[in-house]
């Protein structure tokens, strides 16, 4: 709910100068205006950029919001992930800056890295989730984000050590162990790759997220003629991506 929150009633009343807001009686125009009203992605755009110039913290309308865990910045941060998840990238950048008004964390500079990086900006994203550790070396998710990166370049110097502190801070994650094994994988260590997916795939909700697991997984276990658990993985894998033709490939092989 606080990371759908843009405007209060003195920013309506200021955006829409005197004109009455209730003008129509469709519930799904009031329900998604004035985000979403008009057809055309362009529109859309357009009407999420005005939202945008006009919004202002929720903060401002919150009573009680130091009593909130972790207090303000907290409160802010988490909205921020919310938007984050919903693709609302501009707003979630927003509700970033606003907690840091009230303090430097961890977590809001690996929001803002990964804001960065979405948008191509990959010098900025570094430097923003360098600073998260700075402010907190054991940041979980940092680490997977940095460990992440130099792992999509091949850079496995870098990314390996990001990644195994990852696992020290919360040894039980299915995404760190899912990663390290791709790390394994790409240095051509397939059966300590295939250790580590084992270890990720009880986390049936993580592993059901990311088919890619079960092809990973997989093809591991073909490199160290584990077949009929291979064909497992991939038949797993060709249910969750049936139109993927290299899982089907991979099952053949298997």
């Amino acid at each position: 709910m606080m990371s759908r929150f843009y405007l209060g009633p003195a920013e309506v009343t200021k955006l829409s100068a005197g004109a009455r807001i209730n003008t129509d009686d469709n519930a799904l125009i009031e329900f998604n205006a004035p985000r979403r009203v008009g057809t055309a992605e362009e529109t859309v755009v357009r009407n999420l950029k005005q939202l945008l110039a006009y919004a202002v913290s929720p903060l401002n309308y919150i009573d009680g919001a130091k009593t909130y865990t972790g207090g303000e910045v907290a409160l802010l941060t988490q909205a921020a992930l919310g938007a984050v998840k919903s693709n609302d990238r501009e707003r979630a950048e927003q509700l970033v800056n606003y907690s840091m008004e009230f303090g430097e964390t961890a977590q809001a500079h690996d929001i803002i890295g990964e804001l960065r990086h979405a948008r191509g900006d990959e010098a900025g994203a570094v430097e923003a989730w360098q600073t998260a550790l700075t402010l907190d070396p054991n940041h979980f998710f940092t680490l997977i984000d940095l460990g992440k990166l130099y792992l999509t370049k091949q850079d496995l110097p870098r990314a390996i050590p990001y990644l195994d502190r990852a696992i020290q801070i919360d040894p039980v994650s299915a995404r760190a162990h899912h990663l390290r094994g791709l790390a394994y994988q790409a240095a051509g260590n397939n059966a300590e790759a295939a250790l580590q997916y084992r270890k990720a795939l009880p986390d049936a909700r993580y592993a059901r997220s990311i088919p890619n697991f079960y092809l990973n997984f997989g093809t591991a276990l073909m490199q160290i003629d584990l077949y009929q658990e291979a064909s497992q993985m991939l038949e797993e894998f060709v249910r969750l991506a049936p139109t993927d033709f290299e899982g089907h490939f991979q099952l053949g092989a298997a």
